[in-house]
């Protein structure tokens, strides 16, 4: 059965189903895919399932539908294209589609071979090495493309900046386990989507295309001092913490010159990718920290991109940190996404007392409920302290609450002499609520959407007391101007005894 359009049934799948080794084979008569999957993967597929090829022309997308497939066993499949096959002849890229009611996957094709005649066939790993101006393509197998006659070797480059480059006149290495081909090239390395190898010739008379797509990209010898990297999204920074790699990360600290640096991150969501660039600190490296909006190279558009990224599950985006120190480059992956309990906080300053307001975030929030925390209460006076994360915060006010899921808003008394202190938080440009856990972790962080002061039960009691005061002297006055005095009596009396008279 030959079908143009699928349908599809289920939302995508939140784990790879395949990797990048998978192969598009291209016959005279028929396309077939050749699956791979890493140990341990297990997607629930049911027996009948839709396969799509994608192409960056649409007009070339095929599909078919199966009724025996299995996630397990099925190694390849067959998708029948007639007449038309001599039409793939030049597709370099594919990705695939696997949909069924229950599951749905997408993957990338990672080589393209275009066979003319039936011979031996590889499932290579491929990805890309970027050293300094030198990028190199590596196949993990021997011997690619060695002995083709009238060989043509192309390196193209998927930019989101740049758009599409390609590179010729490349070095050739070929090892025991892989094979390189490297190009000088020029390209700003954190917009890179794909590169794509096209390799042709001819090999015993038959007419050979290979293709190989990668956007896997790593560097060599790339200092290895972080073990992992985790982060915290809100509404105007980022939070991140690093795992550490002792002693490689003591040496390179007290080695590496921090006096020219940046970072550049990239943020992958439903295939589309945002960034945000800036500088970086030392401290960030040391103590962890923020990437806060107003300091990266465009607020407006960092704010943009977290408020987007807070509308999706942690499951539908990658995020890629870009550290550039000097000549020193290191890619991380952001592996674990904490997430917070809180929408937004309010706070309200009273005479005696503070009002927290809060929306709360129910899915995922480390807290649980009924159990108590510390809530540190302060502030970041400037964008550059609140960078430096913690080491830089200026504490007011700790105190101790049990968490309720269901409870919107909550009163914290202080002592008058403190009442000036945290009066000022409505002239700091960050108020930042921390929480800990009852051993001292830290949970959860909140930044306040607005600080207000509120005197007015207090301004009522005075209002009310310094009417009844009036009051009180008014009709006192009044009394004593009623009063009778017996001296302007008798007066008043006689005069008036007189006139009757």
């Amino acid at each position: 059965m030959h079908v143009v359009l699928l349908a599809l049934y289920s939302n995508v799948s939140a784990i790879d189903c395949y990797t990048q080794r998978s192969q598009l084979n291209l016959f005279i008569n028929h396309l077939e895919i050749q699956f791979r999957h890493d140990p341990g993967d297990l997607c629930d597929f049911p027996r009948g399932v839709m396969v799509q090829l994608q192409f960056p022309d649409s007009a070339l997308d095929i599909g078919q539908v199966f009724t025996n497939f299995s996630y397990e066993n099925t190694n390849s499949l067959i998708i029948n294209c007639g007449t038309k096959c001599a039409d793939y002849d030049h597709v370099i890229s594919s990705t695939v589609l696997i949909d069924s009611p229950q599951l749905t996957t997408l993957f990338s094709i990672g080589s393209v071979l275009n066979i003319r005649k039936k011979m031996s066939r590889v499932n290579a790993g491929v990805h890309l090495t970027v050293k300094d101006d030198i990028t190199c393509m590596v196949i993990d197998q021997p011997n690619i493309g060695k002995n083709l006659a009238d060989k043509q070797v192309i390196l193209k480059i998927q930019s989101d900046r740049d758009g599409s480059t390609q590179y010729l006149n490349p070095t050739e290495e070929f090892n025991a386990d892989n094979t390189q081909y490297c190009f000088k090239v020029n390209f700003s390395l954190p917009f890179v989507n794909t590169g794509i190898l096209m390799l042709q010739g001819r090999l015993d008379g038959i007419s050979i295309s290979e293709n190989y797509t990668s956007t896997q990209i790593s560097i060599p010898n790339q200092p290895n001092i972080f073990t992992g990297l985790s982060a915290t999204v809100f509404s105007s920074y980022i939070a991140i913490e690093f795992d550490r790699n002792d002693p490689e990360y003591d040496n390179f600290i007290t080695s590496t010159s921090f006096a020219k640096t940046k970072f550049d991150l990239k943020i992958n969501l439903n295939n589309t990718n945002y960034y945000i660039a800036g500088n970086f600190t030392k401290s960030l490296f040391e103590n962890g920290g923020n990437i806060v909006c107003a300091l990266s190279d465009n607020e407006a558009d960092c704010i943009h991109i977290l408020q987007l990224f807070k509308q999706h599950s942690k499951n539908e985006y990658i995020v890629t940190f870009y550290f550039q120190i000097d000549k020193v480059t290191i890619i991380k992956q952001v592996k674990n996404f904490y997430s917070t309990c809180f929408q937004t906080l309010n706070v309200i300053i009273r005479k005696s007392y503070l009002t927290f307001g809060f929306d709360h975030l129910i899915q995922d929030c480390p807290m649980i409920e009924t159990s108590n925390y510390t809530f540190d209460l302060g502030y970041f006076h400037t964008d550059k302290e609140l960078a430096l994360g913690f080491s830089k915060f200026n504490s007011i006010k700790e105190f101790q609450k049990d968490y309720n899921s269901t409870k919107r808003e909550i009163n914290i008394q202080f002592s008058r002499n403190q009442f000036l202190i945290i009066e000022n938080l409505k002239n700091e440009p960050y108020t930042v609520l921390y929480i800990f856990s009852a051993d001292g972790k830290y949970l959860d962080q909140i930044l306040a959407d607005t600080v207000q002061v509120s005197l007015m039960t207090t301004y009522l009691f005075y209002v009310v007391v310094g009417v009844l005061s009036n009051a009180v002297i008014c009709t006192g006055v009044f009394f004593i101007t009623i009063m009778p005095k017996k001296k302007r009596s008798v007066v008043r009396s006689k005069a008036k005894v007189i006139e009757e008279l």
